[in-house]
């Protein structure tokens, strides 16, 4: 066997063993909890308005994280004062950014709020570069509210604010929730605050998920086979925690309401993509010798074969010379990476590729040696004695379109 031959089998078991190994790991049975409207066990529907609340506190799965720690009321210790909790109520619906570029008052409000603490305990403690904060707005006769969550990160002693709902593998989040606007009895309010809050939990549910590269490799398998009368005052509610031990990569939910009886949801749940950078991804090499075999696709905007044959493609590794975020951005379009792949199609090792990949998001080409595994004739042998033949491999210039595992899919009719 020769050099290149060893080298690709090492290669493809390194990356079968580390596929198999993350399955073992994210493929733990767990719960299974019937969402809201599905049939129940007598085959009716449910018709339970708080069923989805429910089915997220009573989730095994689900986590308090975060709990009430005090009000606007207790002056001067509660670092959600009368004045924070005012600009944060003028400011509710601003974006996240100026037209120059600068934190709106909104965001530069929120972030001083970040950086306090409440008796030595911090919001969002050093060392731990997320943190998301669920800010929510009652109507005045508290009938009703509205929400929004924002995910602050801290990268390289910077601050960002988004709406988006990325985290890039951490196993620490803080989880910050403000209420504006509760509606008190004035000579009570403190008690009430206290009794009010008592049960309130902002909770969140880890599920353990397959790297998006295994899951590609995994698309490379499908393909080789074929987710009051008193009178009133008015309060502001502060309450943190920091959910540790956060596994990577995983869907992490966050939700907050008040346990009870009749469990009451704050606003709709949030669902974050907590994954990182990776060294390695999955996809197809389709040769490609003609420009007119190429077709755009609008929806995408990317160019991809017309015609994928599952004779010729190769399924490859993709590895990059630094971890990069294989999901968003465009990094992962521009570095150059080295690629090795096996035919689809044949006995494993029969074909295989040593090849380059680079290009733009919009047209992903590489460039390499393909090499087939040939029955050659010894010199000076009688053909006809089948014992007078060697195999030997043969190479030859490749390049091509890489093309990414779904795609390939879909010319070729499979699901994802």
């Amino acid at each position: 066997m020769g050099r290149s031959r060893i080298s690709l089998v090492l290669v493809a078991c390194g990356v079968l063993v580390a596929g198999r190994a993350t399955l073992a790991y994210a493929w733990q049975p767990g719960p299974v909890v019937q969402p809201a409207g599905e049939p129940s066990a007598e085959g009716q529907p449910s018709s339970d308005p708080n069923a989805d609340v429910k089915a997220l506190i009573n989730s095994p799965e689900a986590r308090s994280v975060a709990a009430f720690r005090c009000s606007s009321l207790q002056k001067p210790d509660c670092p959600l004062n009368e004045v924070t909790s005012n600009t944060l109520t003028a400011h509710f619906d601003d974006t996240l950014l100026t037209g120059q570029g600068a934190a709106t008052a909104l965001i530069a409000e929120l972030e001083k709020l970040l950086n306090t603490s409440y008796k030595s305990d911090a919001l969002w403690p050093v060392g731990i570069d997320y943190a998301i904060v669920h800010l929510v707005q009652f109507s005045e006769d508290g009938s009703s509210n509205r929400g929004r969550w924002l995910l602050f990160r801290r990268l390289k002693g910077k601050v960002t604010a988004s709406m988006g709902t990325r985290i890039m593998g951490s196993k620490r989040v803080a989880i910050v929730f403000i209420h504006l606007g509760q509606k008190f009895t004035k000579s009570v309010a403190e008690e009430e605050v206290a009794a009010r809050y008592a049960n309130v939990e902002y909770r969140a549910i880890a599920k353990p998920k397959l790297p998006i590269n295994v899951q590609r490799l995994l698309g490379l398998l499908k393909l080789a086979t074929r987710t009051q009368a008193a009178e009133d005052t008015t309060a502001a509610i502060l309450g943190f925690g920091v959910y540790d031990g956060l596994p990577v990569p995983c869907d992490l939910t966050v939700f907050g309401a008040h346990v009870g009886p009749i469990p009451v949801g704050f606003g709709n749940p949030i669902t974050y993509d907590n994954e990182g950078k990776y060294f390695w991804d999955a996809s197809v090499a389709v040769p490609i010798n003609k420009i007119t075999l190429l077709d755009y696709d609008e929806t995408d905007g990317t160019f991809t074969p017309k015609v994928i044959n599952k004779q010729s493609i190769y399924g490859c590794i993709d590895i990059y010379p630094f971890p990069v975020d294989i999901k968003e951005g465009t990094q992962r379009w521009f570095v150059p990476r080295a690629m090795v792949g096996i035919g689809m199609t044949g006995r494993p090792g029969e074909n295989f590729l040593l090849a380059g990949a680079f290009g733009i998001k919009e047209f992903q080409v590489f460039i390499g040696s393909a090499f087939a595994n040939q029955r050659v004739l010894k010199p000076g042998a009688d053909p006809a004695n089948g014992a007078n033949y060697t195999q030997r491999y043969a190479s030859r210039l490749a390049y091509g379109i890489n093309v990414p595992v779904l795609a390939a899919l879909k010319k070729l009719g499979g699901s994802d």
